[in-house]
């Protein structure tokens, strides 16, 4: 396998089966003896923390939904393999030779993973007018719009939905997260 020939792929699967592809490839891969000719099968996601029930939880939430991201030469046999994967739709740019992605948009991509990482879910931005769940408190469950954001004090004011009327309340930022 010469370095040239060692490009970046996107699998299309399907949404919220991402996990159980990549489990899926990895271990036909294995069986194949495959698997040195795959330098990284990732699923780009990051890491939110939230507050549910006063416990702080976190979950990885994916940037791309429905994607998984390949690093290989990707000869017949591992496209074989790919293609025949429960959960798998396709291999994007093309039926029999798919194109690979650009290495600027790889660049990209692996940066924002990256920054995610880096940066704590804690001091998230949120932008005025966007639209958050609240996963703390009597408002559990609500749907609400940002209408003021108070970066010092980490709380937000949230425009609800209460018996039809909209009705204003501070939520800090540990107690909702992003519309998904």
């Amino acid at each position: 396998m010469k370095n040239t020939d060692i490009k970046w792929y996107v699998i299309r699967c399907v949404s919220s089966q991402e996990r159980k592809a990549k489990k899926r490839i990895e271990t036909e891969l294995k069986i194949q003896n495959l698997d040195s000719q795959v330098l990284n099968l990732l699923i780009p996601s990051k890491k939110e923390n939230y507050i549910r029930k006063g416990k702080k939880v976190s979950r990885e939430v994916n940037f791309f939904p429905g994607y998984i991201l390949i690093q290989s030469e990707l000869g017949p046999d591992i496209q074989h393999i790919i293609k025949n994967t429960n959960g798998v739709i396709n291999i994007l740019g093309g039926k029999d030779n798919p194109s690979p992605l650009h290495e600027n948009e790889v660049l990209d991509m692996l940066g924002k993973i990256d920054e995610s990482r880096s940066k704590s879910t804690d001091a998230i931005d949120f932008i005025l007018g966007e639209s958050v769940v609240i996963t703390d408190g009597p408002f559990e469950n609500f749907n609400g719009t940002i209408e003021e954001i108070n970066r010092d004090k980490k709380r937000l004011k949230l425009a609800v939905m209460i018996f039809g009327r909209k009705t204003p309340i501070e939520m800090e930022y540990n107690q909702v997260i992003r519309r998904p």
